[in-house]
C-alpha cells in the first residue's frame, strides 16, 4: 500500500513541475516616511497584502517585483503578506542579462541579511575579488557589491581597503550585529562593515594574529562588541600550516584582536578531512558547526562535517556526521537553511550545488547553477544566490512551491514566517519524496 502511495504522490508531483517556477516572494528591506511604510518584494508574487492592526483593514497591494508601499495613516501595527504558488523545483528566477547590476568580474562570496529587525532584511552582498571588464562588458571595481533582494543594485564600497591578488574580498558573513564580516584570502586578514557605510572597514586581525602561512577563507561571528562577548572564527585553509581547521579569536568588547594574540585552534581537521583544504564555516542555532573541504575529485575527502559545538575543544573527535564522499568534489561555500533543515555546498569545478540533510548529512538532490561555484547563501525564506567566477554571475534560485511568507511588525518588535517550509518543498520534486514521507510519519 505504501509503496503504492509513494508511486501515486511522485506522479503527481512530475505532472506538477514546470520550468515557469518563480521565486519564493517575500517582503524584506522595510522603512517608514511619515505614514508611508515601503519595503521590496524580491520577485512577482500570486497576493500581496497588507494587514493592518491585526485585521482591522486589508489594503491589497501590487504583485511585480521591486519596491511597493502603503500607508499606515491612523494604524499601529501591520502584517505584510505575500503568497507565492508556483511548482516546486530548483529554478533561476532573476536572468542573468548582460552587463546586468548581478554581473561580476571575479564574485567569490556571497551573505544576505535574514534579519527581519534589521533595516538591510534581505540585502545581498557580493564579494567581488577582482577589477576587471566582465565579458558582458560590465566595469567591474574591486569590493563589496549590496544588492536589493530583487537583485538590484543598493551600494559599493571597496572599505577603503587595499585587497590585494585574487582572493579578496572573499567569503563574508552577516554578525549578530548586523555587520558584515569578511575574508581577505589574499592577505590572510579579516574585516568589519557596517552595512550603513561600506566605504570603511575596520581590520580584525594583523600579521601578529597570525601563523606566517595562515589563510583566511572565511569567517564566522558570534556574539557583539557592544555586549563585550564578540567571538570571530576563521577557515585556514592551508593544509601544510599546521594550525589548519577553525580558529577562534575571543575579541570580547575589542575593536579587533589584541597583538600578539593567534587563537585557539577550536577544531583542527587535518584527521577528519586528510589534510586538505577547509573552505567554508557555518553555525546553527544549536551552536553545531559545518565546515567545508575542497578536494577536485570525489571519494578523497567527504565534502561537509557536522561537528558537536558543545564539545570541549578541539572538537576533532566530535564529529556528530561526515557527508559521503562520493559526494564530493571541488565544495567551495557553504550555507545552512535552518527552517528547511537543509545545508549545502556550491561546487568550483562543475558549478553544481549538492544539498545534504542538517541532522544525518544524507545527500538529497542536486542542480546545476553554474560552472564554477564560488559560494552560496540562503535569504530568510529559503531562496538560493549562487555566485560564480565562470560565468560571472549572481544568480537567484528559488525552491518554488505553495507559500506564505509574512513580515510582521507588532508595534515593538519585528518578526518573519514562511509557510510552508519552502526547503521541503523542493526535496518532495526532486528526489526527496520519502525524506518527506519520514518527516511527517
Amino acid at each position: 500500500m505504501k509503496a503504492k502511495l509513494i508511486s501515486l504522490l511522485t506522479a503527481l508531483v512530475l505532472l506538477a513541475l514546470s520550468p515557469a517556477a518563480k521565486a519564493v516572494p517575500y517582503a524584506s528591506g522595510f522603512s517608514q516616511s511619515g505614514t508611508i511604510v515601503s519595503f521590496i518584494l524580491n520577485q512577482d508574487a500570486d497576493v500581496v497584502e497588507a494587514i493592518l492592526d491585526g485585521g482591522a483593514q486589508t489594503l491589497s497591494l501590487g504583485t511585480t517585483a521591486g519596491p511597493l508601499s502603503f500607508d499606515l495613516a491612523g494604524y499601529s501595527t501591520f502584517q505584510v503578506r505575500v503568497v507565492g504558488n508556483e511548482a516546486p523545483g530548483w529554478h533561476q528566477y532573476i536572468a542573468d542579462g548582460g552587463a546586468s547590476d548581478r554581473n561580476f568580474y571575479i564574485p567569490l562570496g556571497v551573505s544576505i541579511d535574514k534579519n527581519p529587525a534589521s533595516p538591510y532584511f534581505g540585502r545581498v552582498y557580493i564579494s567581488n575579488a577582482g577589477g576587471g571588464t566582465t565579458a558582458a562588458g560590465r566595469v567591474n571595481p574591486r569590493g563589496i557589491y549590496a544588492l536589493r533582494a530583487d537583485g538590484v543594485a543598493d551600494g559599493f564600497g571597496d572599505g577603503g581597503v587595499n585587497w590585494g591578488g585574487t582572493l579578496g574580498p572573499n567569503k563574508s558573513t552577516l554578525g549578530p550585529d548586523g555587520h558584515l564580516y569578511i575574508a581577505d584570502t589574499s592577505a590572510g586578514l579579516a574585516y568589519e562593515m557596517d552595512p550603513s557605510n561600506l566605504s570603511t572597514a575596520v581590520q580584525l586581525i594583523d600579521g601578529s594574529n597570525k601563523s606566517a602561512n595562515q589563510y583566511v577563507n572565511s569567517i564566522w561571528v558570534t556574539g557583539t562588541q557592544a555586549g563585550g562577548d564578540r567571538k570571530i572564527y576563521l577557515v585556514n585553509g592551508r593544509y601544510t600550516d599546521p594550525r589548519v581547521g577553525l580558529i577562534e579569536y575571543d575579541l570580547g568588547a575589542n575593536a579587533a584582536a589584541t597583538s600578539g594574540d593567534i587563537g585557539e585552534l577550536i577544531i583542527p581537521v587535518a584527521g577528519v578531512f586528510k589534510t586538505y583544504y577547509g573552505k567554508d564555516v557555518s553555525m546553527d542555532s544549536n551552536g553545531d558547526w559545518y565546515l567545508s573541504s575542497y578536494r577536485s575529485s570525489a571519494n578523497q575527502a567527504p565534502p561537509i562535517v557536522k561537528f558537536d559545538g558543545a564539545g570541549t575543544p578541539p572538537l576533532d573527535d566530535d564529529v556528530i556526521w561526515e557527508a559521503n564522499m562520493i559526494y564530493a568534489g571541488s565544495p567551495d561555500g557553504i550555507d545552512i537553511n535552518e527552517n528547511a533543515g537543509i545545508v549545502a555546498y556550491a561546487a568550483f569545478d562543475n558549478g553544481m550545488v549538492r544539498i545534504f540533510d542538517m541532522e544525518t548529512g544524507a545527500f538529497l538532490e542536486e542542480f546545476k547553477a553554474g560552472n564554477r561555484g564560488r559560494d552560496l547563501a540562503f535569504d530568510a525564506a529559503g531562496n538560493m544566490v549562487v555566485v560564480d567566477n565562470n560565468i560571472e554571475y549572481a544568480r537567484f534560485f528559488s525552491p518554488g512551491g505553495y507559500t506564505e511568507a509574512t513580515t510582521e511588525w507588532d508595534g515593538s518588535q519585528w518578526s518573519f514566517t514562511v509557510i510552508p517550509e519552502p526547503g521541503s518543498l523542493s526535496l518532495l520534486a526532486l528526489g526527496g519524496l520519502a525524506l518527506w514521507l519520514r518527516r511527517r510519519a
